[in-house]
């Protein structure tokens, strides 16, 4: 996450927070959550699921593995 001027949380995608964040940094705020945003942890609970319905190993791995993939490539620009 990024703080803007309003000093409020920016987008999980934000180009240049992904750019500096680690793939491990990534999977680690989707297993912890972060209370001080809003996010909770992997435990949930979450809009339109019981409450005892936390993320599963899979569904950790599938969304560490999204977030990665919105990651920028300078090869990838470079090639536009």
């Amino acid at each position: 996450m990024i703080w803007n001027e309003d000093d409020a949380a920016g987008s999980v995608v934000d180009e240049s927070y992904l750019l500096l964040v680690s793939d491990q940094a990534l999977r680690s705020t989707v297993l912890f959550g972060r209370i001080d945003l809003g996010c909770p942890s992997y435990l949930g609970p979450y809009p339109g699921q019981p409450e005892d319905r936390g993320l599963t190993s899979g569904e950790i791995d599938n969304i560490t593995a999204w977030l990665v993939s919105q990651r920028v490539s300078y090869s990838r620009e470079a090639a536009r």
